[in-house]
């Protein structure tokens, strides 16, 4: 009920039954007037303050001379000014190429600007709504009998994002370059977010020695976090011993979400969407598994010491009588060996060899 308060505020006069309406209300599952969207958007461009739409600012006579003139204005703060700026400072990512790398060269106008496009089912409608604090512009593009277009390459980016740029750039040209004025009350401060070419995913949380990437946000002083991340965490241990930061799948919401929520993740690990750039590290509840231990070697048999061979007790060596001297051993005559390779003078032979 808040929600259609609130939008309702803003500027949108289409009937919202809460009865029939969910959670694909703020994906847009109801349909709007452009005229009330552009009304919508308008009122964050003013910082919070709606603006109720004319058709006619002023009626002119042939001579030029003004006959009538709107200036009698209707507006009212619906929004408070920092929340507001808080929501511009989200939507001017999309016409920035350094934070919007795919989107940004079809939308950037070369000066500060929002921008939000939509698509629906079946590509039959198509819009981009955007501004700058001076001007409010939307586009929309598709068939009158609410057909489907009919062709499948087209989308809110290259058909009413480009005709968008194209028109905010004609209508400032030679005009000053302005900037949303930051109000006193919002604070910095790194937060666990990721690039938006990279998903845009994180906890929001200030960031841990597990966070693998953080981000410069800004807040309304007094709603910046105060708890450390805890979608990340150290992951199981890979063979060599290392372990990457892992996401928790953590995130509330009914408990029937959780099983498509786990599939998506888990086929977002394997590169099965278009935005799963991110190789997913899941960290579940169960605990990681043991290593498999190497195998050992089987034991051998150690061959038992050999005990070397008995000794022969020494020959007694007997001992002569008195007076008569021991024996000395006779040498040996050892003979030189017989000279090979010498070569015999002429007409003597070699004798024949003895016999042994």
């Amino acid at each position: 009920a808040e929600t259609i308060k609130t939008a309702n505020e803003m500027g949108i006069t289409t009937p919202i039954d809460p009865a029939n309406t969910g959670l694909s209300l703020t994906l847009g599952s109801k349909e709007v007037k452009l005229v009330d969207m552009v009304s919508a958007y308008g009122t964050l461009a003013n910082l919070g303050v709606r603006v109720t739409p004319t058709y006619i600012l002023k009626v002119e006579d042939p001579r030029g001379r003004v006959i009538w003139e709107h200036k009698d204005f209707e507006q009212r703060r619906v929004i408070d000014e920092a929340t507001a700026y808080v929501m511009v400072d989200i939507l001017k990512d999309t016409t920035q190429p350094a934070r919007s790398p795919i989107f940004g060269s079809f939308t950037n106008i070369d000066r500060p600007a929002l921008l939000k496009t939509g698509t629906t089912d079946d590509l039959k409608d198509v819009y981009a709504v955007g501004a700058t604090p001076t001007l409010v512009t939307g586009v929309w593009m598709g068939n009158s009998n609410s057909e489907a277009m009919s062709s499948r390459d087209f989308s809110s980016a290259i058909g009413p994002g480009r005709l968008w740029q194209r028109y905010m750039k004609d209508i400032f040209e030679g005009y000053e370059k302005l900037d949303w004025k930051q109000p006193a009350n919002i604070v910095t401060a790194n937060v666990v977010v990721a690039p938006g070419a990279t998903g845009g995913y994180g906890s929001g949380l200030l960031p841990s020695s597990q966070s693998p990437f953080q981000s410069s946000e800004i807040f309304v002083k007094g709603t910046e976090p105060r708890k450390q991340d805890d979608w990340y965490g150290r992951g199981c241990p890979t063979p060599d011993g290392s372990a990457r930061p892992g996401i928790r799948l953590n995130e509330g919401g009914p408990a029937v979400w959780k099983p498509y929520r786990d599939r998506w993740a888990a086929e977002a690990n394997t590169d099965r969407h278009a935005y799963g750039r991110y190789t997913w590290n899941i960290l579940t509840d169960e605990p990681c598994p043991s290593p498999s231990p190497s195998p050992s070697p089987s034991p051998s048999a150690t061959p038992s010491p050999t005990a070397p061979p008995p000794t022969a007790p020494p020959s007694p060596t007997p001992t002569p009588p008195p007076g008569q001297q021991t024996p000395s051993p006779s040498p040996t005559l050892t003979l030189p060996p017989f000279p090979t390779g010498r070569t015999l003078p002429p007409g003597v032979t070699s004798p024949p060899p003895q016999p042994p």
